[in-house]
């Protein structure tokens, strides 16, 4: 909250912040909303996971529902294990892809969507020390590292100058293959597709999967 480093962090489960979750009708799509009153901003989650693909596509809006300017940043922090050894890891900032990479032997994840404005990769040994993304977070500014080994975090941002009901949308991706070459080739294969693609497929696959279920009479439990 307000401008980028020189502001004051506020993580989603801040008690500052009122919160709601549901599943959209016959979906898997979970819709997660948090209003926070002063300064005043509703934020919007929404996680899916399309069929046919070992990626999580999440959506973001960000909507300022009050009568001033907000002026801020939002953040995402990762702190994954991949595979068993949480101290062998790297991460990197691809920019010729514009994503996150996060490997481990035969695993590499990959962040992508929306090109964020900033990030850091880090070390999460120490949460509090320098070298973590999660401490460079405080202040709503991320200093740009592109690199790290070993126990390894990362943090992504999106610097956010919204008017009274302006509203702006983010997408993330992630993805994860076997090698950095079929990561790649996945993430651009989403976001080829795009965000609206990914979300109808994957209602249309929740609906043709109920449509096979036979419904309980009203009250019954199993």
């Amino acid at each position: 909250v307000n401008d980028p480093g020189h502001g004051y962090l506020l993580w989603t489960f801040d008690p500052a912040f009122r919160r709601s979750q549901t599943y959209l009708e016959h979906s898997n799509l979970v819709r997660t909303t948090l209003e926070l009153p002063a300064p005043s901003l509703r934020l919007t989650l929404e996680d899916v996971c399309p069929p046919e693909t070992t990626a999580l596509l999440r959506g973001v809006t960000l909507e300022n529902t009050g009568d001033a300017p907000f002026r801020g940043a939002f953040l995402h922090y990762f702190d994954l294990t991949l595979g068993e050894v949480p101290g062998k890891q790297a991460v990197r900032w691809d920019a010729a892809e514009g994503c996150m990479l996060q490997y481990f032997r035969d695993i590499v994840l990959a962040v992508g969507g929306t090109l964020p404005d900033m990030w850091r990769c880090g070390r999460s040994l120490d949460p509090a020390g320098p070298q973590s993304a999660k401490e460079d977070m405080l202040d709503g500014h991320l200093n740009g590292q592109p690199e790290d080994i070993g126990q390894v975090d990362f943090a992504l941002g999106w610097r956010l100058d919204l008017a009274p009901g302006e509203t702006r949308s983010l997408e993330l991706f992630l993805g994860a293959e076997v090698n950095h070459y079929r990561t790649s080739l996945q993430m651009r294969e989403l976001l080829q597709r795009g965000s609206a693609a990914l979300r109808e497929a994957a209602e249309a696959d929740d609906q043709a999967f109920l449509a096979h279920a036979t419904a309980l009479p009203a009250g019954a439990v199993t």
